[in-house]
């Protein structure tokens, strides 16, 4: 007899793992040729090099924020009428927020500009600022 869930030979039907992007053989193997270099490093180190590490993450943050359905209650009598929320969609104005981190925590979050396009030089600013944020933190 066939299962819908196990299929007719055993079989399982799974979804696929979401990756933010898939890596070029390039990327591969800088990156595989990178991980002994950096375990030399940490073992030589006294472990100091994981507090080196700074980590970037862009994000676009939209402007409007949204009533949850719990944040909209109100207090009605029992014969009123029932309170609708629909659900809102995203406001079309978002900016883009450029936010860098270490082990110890938050070191500098960076808003992009109204109608800046992301280029060379606006992430060398973004270094330069960083580079006085590693200072004043550390």
């Amino acid at each position: 007899m066939f299962d819908t869930v196990r299929g007719c030979f055993g079989n399982r039907k799974i979804c696929a793992r979401w990756v933010p992007r898939e890596l070029s053989s390039a990327h591969l193997e800088s990156r595989f040729g990178a991980s002994p270099d950096f375990l030399t490093r940490y073992n030589e180190k006294d472990n100091d090099l994981i507090s080196q590490i700074v980590t970037c993450d862009e994000t676009w943050i939209h402007y409007n924020n949204p009533e949850s359905k719990r944040e909209s209650m109100q207090w009605k009598h029992t014969t009123s009428w029932r309170i609708r929320k629909f659900k809102q969609t995203l406001s079309v104005k978002k900016m883009m927020a450029f936010v860098f981190w270490d082990c110890r925590g938050v070191l500098l979050i960076d808003f992009l500009p109204y109608g800046t396009s992301v280029n060379s030089e606006l992430y060398c600013d973004q270094l330069r600022k960083l580079r006085m944020a590693i200072k004043n933190h550390r």
